[in-house]
């Protein structure tokens, strides 16, 4: 089982969700994973979070975290997962990195895909010093179309989608 790597850049295919969705399978079915299926198994939630150090560096454990909702319905899916990385540092106190993806299918077809990545905390825009009015609201326009550019929401490519199948496999056993 694996993601295709062949158009890395490309959008990803239903190939590609449905290897993701046989890997999140087999992480709800870990020991530890926590679990709840509603609808007569038409709704999975599963969750799980594991320890992570590594030793050959001074960097301080994570804990890694994987939970997801997937619901079956007539003719498709519904598919959110969110991989989270909690660092456990005394400098940073509850800083993390959160990936978010959303998936949808209809008759084998892959018809929504999203991917979000926020990182906390939030870290502050650096203080510029302005000369007057003017230049105050050329930045401001400024920040404004950047933001509205490169806003979270992002297009997950079918090499995102690699990434994220070799995150839920450290998780399987």
């Amino acid at each position: 089982m694996s993601v295709s790597t062949s158009g890395e850049l490309g959008p990803p295919s239903f190939d590609d969700f449905d290897v993701l969705k046989e890997a999140f399978l087999l992480v709800a079915q870990e020991p530890d994973a926590i679990t709840e299926s509603r609808d007569g198994g038409l709704t999975l939630f599963a969750k799980l979070d594991r320890l992570h150090g590594d030793m050959d560096s001074l960097a301080p454990p994570l804990t890694i975290c994987l939970s997801g909702l997937l619901i079956i319905y007539r003719g498709g899916h519904r598919f959110g997962i969110r991989y989270r990385e909690l660092a456990h540092n005394t400098t940073t106190e509850n800083s993390s990195l959160i990936h978010d993806y959303v998936f949808a299918t209809t008759n084998e077809k892959l018809i929504e895909f999203g991917q979000s990545i926020r990182a906390f905390p939030k870290l502050p825009e650096p203080q510029q010093e302005l000369m007057g009015d003017e230049w105050m609201a050329q930045a401001d326009a400024g920040r404004r179309i950047l933001r509205a550019q490169t806003g979270s929401q992002l297009e997950p490519t079918a090499g995102d989608c690699g990434v994220l199948f070799d995150r839920m496999l450290e998780f399987i056993g």
